[in-house]
């Protein structure tokens, strides 16, 4: 193990794509751990989440890949199967009565594509929080629930829709597409559009410069503006 973690440039997170699937590698805990996350499509059988499977099946999955990777998994002696989950847009996240309402994946479950599930579901704490902790009134609680609304499903949409969409690159099958990706890559003409939706300075950017605290104090002035006494008031997020 420690002669073939050597070979692995320990700068970099190494990520092999190919048909159908990808892997994620990164060293651990001062370099003595190599952690592989190793994603394909989903054959589990209905209602199971979490199962048990046969590392035969992922030497089979991986078996033309980079013999490094392959040499990895080799060394396995249990694989167990975690579904993933991604969702379509709701609605609303807030009840109709004003008192209740959703954050993280009970509204906006994401696929693990951009590594924001976590970061984004931190997101909306912060941001209900801040809400919240201007109330002034009960009565501004209906109002201020919608204005949470307002400044989150916007952006948290955009990022679950832009991971699946990182999958859907990362995961072409061999063809033309392939290889337009591949070039791109490898030219490494970072711009907007950029396949790696990690490089891509727009993309990057909107995910990374947001400011939750600040959007709450904007947020908190035009809602007093509009509410006056308390009645609710709503605006769009900026992004």
């Amino acid at each position: 193990m420690p002669s073939l973690l050597r070979t692995i440039d320990k700068r970099l997170t190494q990520t092999p794509t190919g048909p159908q699937g990808h892997a994620v590698c990164y060293l651990l805990k001062g370099e003595g751990y190599y952690n592989i996350v190793l994603i394909c499509p989903d054959n589990m059988p209905g209602g199971v989440n979490v199962m048990s499977a046969d590392p035969a099946e992922v030497r089979e999955f991986f078996k033309s890949w980079d013999p490094r990777l392959q040499k990895m998994i080799s060394l396995v002696s249990s694989v167990s199967k975690w579904r993933l989950q991604n969702s379509t847009e709701m609605t609303s996240w807030t009840h109709p009565s004003g008192k209740f309402t959703l954050l993280g994946d009970a509204c906006h479950a994401t696929l693990p594509y951009l590594a924001q599930g976590a970061a984004i579901a931190v997101e909306d704490g912060g941001v209900l929080g801040g809400l919240l902790g201007k109330l002034e009134d009960r009565s501004q609680l209906p109002g201020l629930l919608r204005v949470y609304e307002e400044l989150r499903k916007s952006r948290t949409t955009r990022i679950v829709t832009g991971s699946t969409d990182m999958r859907n690159i990362l995961h072409l099958d061999d063809g033309e597409r392939q290889k337009r990706r591949d070039a791109m890559l490898l030219a490494d003409d970072v711009r907007p559009g950029f396949p790696n939706k990690w490089r891509d300075p727009a993309f990057r950017n909107f995910m990374f410069g947001y400011d939750g605290a600040r959007e709450v104090e904007i947020a908190w002035e035009r809602f007093r503006g509009k509410s006056g006494s308390g009645a609710a008031g709503a605006f769009r997020a900026r992004l």
